[in-house]
């Protein structure tokens, strides 16, 4: 991402949501020719093998070691990633872009904090990823509950990220709050309808609200990780990213007791009522956030405060 120009990062997400959607619909054939789970658990991990290989050939960002100081570094990177394209730098820029800064920027964890800023836009971040993973994760649960095949209800499920990806690609090229912002609201509108569709017609209108809540939560998730790197400067840009993913852990966790919900109340709705909420919550969470679209990556904190024209500092 910190090597993707303004141009094509969201590129990036829409991709990786892409592959995300394929290894769904190769997980839920494998279930259905392996019907043991625990024969299934000991297979699945051996196809992340070859991608342990993948880290020998990625290079190290350039924004990242000029960030600690390491500009000599990053200098060779930046050539090589050039000459792969066929490119040859100017050494007065090169020089001009490492070699004039003169120590690496000391930041820390706490200064997600201190900044309320960056703190408000945390918050935010957090509970969209939260509600992306408590979502994606609760309708996936929901799944099994809906009318037709089980298998073939988690097939659609996951072809359907190929689609929604399509459409998140041409959105994102023209906002990324706004289209953030749609796809938690699309979602929300989605799943407080589903609980009140006659029986006769879960099987059509279920199913077909089931998967634009989905739609609108692989949304969400395409577009998480590309905003939130868009919007912390480099220094802190893992920090953020590791706050993030411990939402979702957090929405990981609460998925399936919310799923269980209708069980322990008698209330068939809830569950859905209550991941609509989450996802509205969300979706509105995130007009707190600057409008990020054809920026360039900020690389402190004064460059991500400016994306809003403002910062407050405790």
């Amino acid at each position: 991402m910190e090597m993707m120009g303004p141009d094509y990062r969201h590129i990036v997400g829409s991709v990786k949501e892409a592959y995300f959607g394929v290894g769904y619909c190769l997980i839920t054939l494998a279930t259905y020719y392996i019907r043991d789970w625990r024969t299934l658990q000991c297979i699945l991990p051996t196809t992340l093998v070859p991608f342990l290989l993948v880290i020998w050939f990625v290079p190290e960002s350039p924004r990242w070691l000029l960030s600690k100081g390491r500009n000599r570094q990053g200098v060779l990177v930046l050539k090589k990633l050039a000459g792969g394209n066929g490119n040859v730098l100017d050494e007065k820029e090169l020089h001009m872009i490492f070699l004039d800064e003169k120590e690496p920027m000391k930041v820390s964890f706490l200064d997600i904090f201190k900044n309320l800023t960056i703190l408000k836009w945390t918050i935010a971040l957090s509970c969209n990823w939260f509600s992306a993973a408590c979502v994606f994760l609760g309708l996936s649960f929901y799944t099994n509950y809906l009318e037709g095949n089980m298998f073939l209800n988690h097939f659609i499920g996951g072809i359907i990220e190929i689609p929604a990806v399509v459409i998140l690609f041409f959105l994102m090229k023209f906002s990324r709050r706004y289209t953030y912002a749609l796809t938690e609201i699309v979602a929300g509108i989605a799943l407080v309808i589903l609980p009140f569709i006659p029986k006769a017609y879960l099987s059509t209108v279920g199913v077909t609200l089931a998967t634009i809540g989905k739609f609108g939560v692989i949304g969400t998730w395409a577009m998480s990780f590309v905003y939130t790197s868009e919007i912390f400067p480099t220094p802190l840009r893992s920090t953020a990213l590791g706050i993030c993913y411990i939402s979702v852990a957090l929405g990981s966790a609460a998925a399936p007791f919310i799923s269980d919900l209708a069980k322990y109340t008698g209330f068939k709705p809830l569950p859905l009522l209550v991941m609509s909420g989450i996802a509205a919550f969300a979706g509105l969470m995130a007009f707190l956030l600057p409008e990020t679209k054809g920026k360039p990556l900020p690389n402190n904190i004064q460059d991500s405060t400016a994306l809003m024209g403002k910062s407050t500092s405790i």
